[in-house]
């Protein structure tokens, strides 16, 4: 927040790649206007290639690219994710900056590729996630690099839910985004109730897709969860394998989100074989 694109701009007078694990929108904002001369000079600028955004919108396409192996058609997709571990307080702070600037603007899902605006009696639901999550709150939830995948899946519906675990969760994101309060407060609010309603896990991410397969509805879900203390290990990782890809020729060159830089199925491929656990699981489910 106080640096801005200054790292950016100092990678382009250098004439160096340039890969970012956070995700202000201000710092693709500022590097935008250098797109072509970026593009020009082979350089690869990604932007947003972290825990969150970063996988979470790499997962709902690689779930997609996986589903059409398999299916003839993919009606709908939902990615749910959340996450209480114990980030920085710099990071805290960076939470609450995105939640403020968002807001109820980004209340909606995807239906074939354009933005339907949800109510607010609309954007939650009570889902089961399985496994040690169980049952929980979820609320409709966009944000600017979520909506390039929204752009590109024109044949179905897609929609994303965070996980609120807990009605102080619940409420200090309700504050942030309303009331004139500083970010160091806010993140400070987001602390106070990550610590006192945490999930089982450090963070997750579950895409759950549905589509059609010779007249059979099928469904795929992709999963993946890692352990309280283990946060920075995958928000660094993410932008290791990047960097790697970009010694390898693998990443599109100018300024993009994560999800436009790299395709996702040689990405997600690249996490496992760094050591990312991720359960993969298609489901019939039954005939009309």
């Amino acid at each position: 927040m106080i640096l801005q694109d200054r790292v950016a701009q100092a990678a382009l007078r250098a004439r160096c790649h340039y890969v970012d694990a956070a995700s202000l929108m201000t710092v693709k904002e500022g590097i935008l206007p250098h797109s072509q001369a970026i593009n020009d000079a082979g350089l690869s600028f990604v932007i947003s290639a972290g825990w969150f955004p970063g996988i979470s919108e790499i997962l709902p396409l690689y779930a997609d690219a996986q589903a059409r192996t398999k299916m003839d058609s993919v009606e709908c997709s939902t990615v749910y994710f959340g996450d209480t571990s114990a980030w920085s307080e710099n990071a805290m702070r960076e939470a609450a900056w995105l939640i403020r600037r968002l807001g109820a603007s980004r209340r909606g899902y995807y239906r074939n590729g354009k933005w339907v605006r949800a109510g607010l009696f609309n954007a939650a639901r009570q889902v089961d996630l399985g496994g040690p999550l169980g049952r929980r709150q979820c609320y409709l939830f966009s944000n600017p690099e979520f909506s390039e995948v929204g752009d590109r899946l024109t044949d179905c519906t897609l929609s994303s839910y965070g996980c609120l675990p807990g009605w102080r969760t619940a409420a200090a994101s309700t504050l942030i985004s309303l009331l004139p309060i500083s970010d160091k407060l806010g993140g400070r609010l987001l602390r106070h109730a990550f610590r006192k309603n945490p999930l089982p896990v450090g963070g997750f991410i579950i895409v759950h897709l549905e589509g059609r397969s010779h007249g059979r509805k099928q469904a795929l879900r992709i999963q993946f969860a890692y352990q309280d203390g283990r946060e920075y290990w995958v928000n660094g990782l993410v932008p290791a394998a990047v960097a790697r890809m970009i010694c390898e020729g693998r990443v599109q060159a100018g300024v993009n989100f994560l999800a436009s830089a790299v395709d996702p199925v040689a990405f997600v491929t690249e996490l496992r074989n760094a050591g990312l656990d991720l359960s993969e699981n298609f489901e019939p489910q039954g005939t009309e």
